[in-house]
């Protein structure tokens, strides 16, 4: 399961909010409605739905990631018919000839090719990440989300993920569906409590990103 391969530059297909999905978070809504459909299926034939057993493996401590969530760097690079080697090429959608980073078989080794700019961040992707997503309560879940996704002519990629409030949302539903299948008992040994949504919309409704070494690294793109 994907969401669609948009960034803000070419901004995502907005769905009719007349089935009763949000402007805000309309990915968001419809994910949490699969989830509830998918999470109660008690059935032996029930569908496997990556996107959300490494959500709940992630809130249990699994630490399983890929490259639209978690916190564990991206190992994929593309070898292109004429032997370039370049970053991930769904970063295609950025612009044309955006992966292009001048190595090839011929004159590089995968190591040396993994450190050109925009491979070594797509590499670390769910650790480079904007001021905002650092200060985020479900950033370990979430890694900032998928990198091409965060991309903008204006600030490179210095964005949230353009689906931030989408994941946000299913993120937090996750969390709080898990926590009502656990004993109150449990959850208070591990001090852990549910996640709001809409608080955590609120605290970072103003906020403001200093500039620093890192946002201009991710703006240089």
């Amino acid at each position: 399961m994907l969401l669609p391969l948009n960034n803000y530059d070419q901004p995502a297909p907005k769905p009719s909010v007349n089935n009763g999905l949000s402007e805000e978070s309309p990915y968001g809504d419809w994910l949490v409605r699969l989830f509830n459909i998918w999470f109660y299926d008690k059935s032996p034939n029930r569908l496997r739905i990556r996107f959300f057993e490494g959500i709940i493996k992630n809130f249990l401590g699994k630490n399983v990631s890929s490259d639209d969530f978690g916190t564990k760097k991206c190992e994929a690079l593309v070898i292109e018919t004429d032997g370039s080697i370049e970053a991930v090429d769904a970063l295609k959608v950025c612009g044309n000839g955006f992966t292009k980073a001048g190595a090839t078989l011929f004159t590089h080794d995968f190591d040396e090719a993994l450190q050109t700019p925009l491979a070594n961040l797509y590499h670390l992707s769910h650790f480079k990440l904007p001021q905002k997503c650092m200060a985020c309560p479900v950033r370990e879940v979430c890694g900032g989300g998928y990198l091409p996704h965060r991309y903008g002519n204006n600030k490179g990629f210095n964005n949230p993920s353009i689906y931030c409030e989408d994941l946000l949302k299913i993120i937090t539903h996750i969390q709080n569906h898990l926590f009502n299948n656990m004993s109150e008992e449990f959850l208070n040994q591990a001090n852990v409590s549910q996640l709001d949504y809409l608080k955590i919309k609120r605290n970072f409704a103003d906020f403001n990103e200093a500039e620093s070494e890192e946002t201009l690294e991710l703006e240089h793109f």
